[in-house]
């Protein structure tokens, strides 16, 4: 699916996320450069966060701060089941003062697409964590635990921090969150490729990492976009705003003629 938007080649590989205008330095096993994450200016020797740095006031006007990560994924397969903190675990765990609440628009699909969120009823502390450890040789341990939803072109939905989800094979997915890389992933596995303990708890005690998931059954969190203005060939909806969450909005201009 990404190669229609972004020119790349049509066949599945290993490199499902496209970071746009990120000042984010992503959390690898392995750090390719220093500012590994962050967006570089096209045809010139310069990173994204060192523009803003330089440019403020041309960057941002008068807000002062740029405070989401926005990225493109295409996931080929089911990507590991993870949750993200918010602000006070955020705060206690990584000294930062954002957390990791994000958004999922739908751009395209495969037949039979799915995310996964949240967990279903009735799932204990001792069921989570027997399904970590026996993810090491059932990699649907994990997946077993949440609620799958198909899903079609357009559908929007917000994920709060601590609730458990996954991408579904097939899913090309627009991502606007806060401008964090924390991710706890309590899965061995993603696909074929076996996930080591920095990769699955990024550096902290597996008892830390793991509390950050609400064990709570999954909320309904699918969005309807709010129309505001439709005219002269300009439509625009609100799709995430302040009723939702305080941490970013999403609008959508659809240009429909003229």
């Amino acid at each position: 699916l990404f190669h229609g938007f972004f020119g790349d080649a049509p066949e599945d590989n290993f490199l499902p996320e496209e970071w746009i205008a990120s000042n984010v330095k992503a959390i690898n096993k392995v750090q390719l450069h220093e500012k590994e994450g962050v967006s570089k200016v096209k045809d010139e020797d310069m990173y994204f966060d060192d523009l803003i740095s330089k440019y403020p006031k041309e960057m941002l006007g008068n807000c002062g701060k740029y405070r989401i990560l926005v990225k493109m994924l295409d996931s080929a397969i089911r990507l590991p089941a993870q949750t993200h903190p918010d602000k006070p675990f955020s705060k206690k765990h990584f000294n930062s003062t954002y957390g990791k609440t994000e958004s999922w628009l739908i751009v395209d699909t495969r037949p039979g697409a799915k995310i996964y969120f949240g967990f279903k009823e009735g799932i204990t502390e001792e069921i989570f964590n027997k399904a970590i450890e026996d993810s090491k040789t059932d990699k649907d341990a994990m997946e077993r635990l949440m609620e799958s939803r198909e899903v079609q072109i357009g559908d929007v939905y917000l994920v709060p921090a601590k609730e458990i989800h996954a991408i579904g094979a097939g899913c090309l997915i627009l991502e606007v969150q806060e401008p964090t890389d924390f991710t706890i992933q309590p899965e061995y596995w993603c696909g074929d490729y076996e996930l080591n303990e920095q990769e699955m708890y990024i550096g902290l005690k597996k008892e830390d990492a793991v509390s950050c998931f609400n064990l709570n059954k999954a909320p309904d969190t699918k969005i309807n976009p709010e129309l505001c203005y439709e005219k002269e060939g300009v439509k625009f909806e609100k799709i995430i705003n302040e009723k939702h969450t305080d941490c970013f909005v999403v609008n959508k201009v659809s240009l429909t003629g003229g």
